[in-house]
């Protein structure tokens, strides 16, 4: 997870801003930037052809879902990039993303606490 990526020359990604833990803003409502990167290397079961369902969560609240699709050469990766988003959280929550590969059950794949940060002296 991170703030934002960028398409690079030579078939790259850059990641801008990486969240590798919680993140604290000074002040709610709190609006946050927010995009996801991931990579998923197929198992035997899936074929060539990937679909990749999500959600996004907002505490218990979905705020948004969709899906993705890629053909998978065998034992490559398939890259999928949710682009930019910003959100908005009123008080400290959790935010999490849930994915199923291939209508398979659901996995939560990325939960961050979203928590006001301690002021500063």
């Amino acid at each position: 997870m991170c703030e934002d990526i960028r398409d690079e020359v030579g078939n790259k990604k850059s990641l801008m801003g990486v969240l590798s833990g919680d993140i604290l803003v000074p002040t709610f409502p709190a609006t946050v930037q927010i995009a996801v990167f991931f990579e998923y290397l197929p198992d035997s079961d899936d074929g060539d052809h990937l679909s990749i369902g999500f959600r996004l969560l907002r505490g218990d609240g979905e705020i948004a879902n969709g899906g993705m699709q890629a053909i998978v050469a065998p034992k490559q990766t398939a890259s999928f990039v949710l682009p930019r988003a910003l959100i908005t959280f009123e008080n400290e929550t959790t935010f999490k993303m849930l994915a199923s590969v291939n209508g398979r059950p659901e996995e939560e794949i990325l939960s961050r606490k979203i928590g006001k940060a301690p002021p500063t002296s």
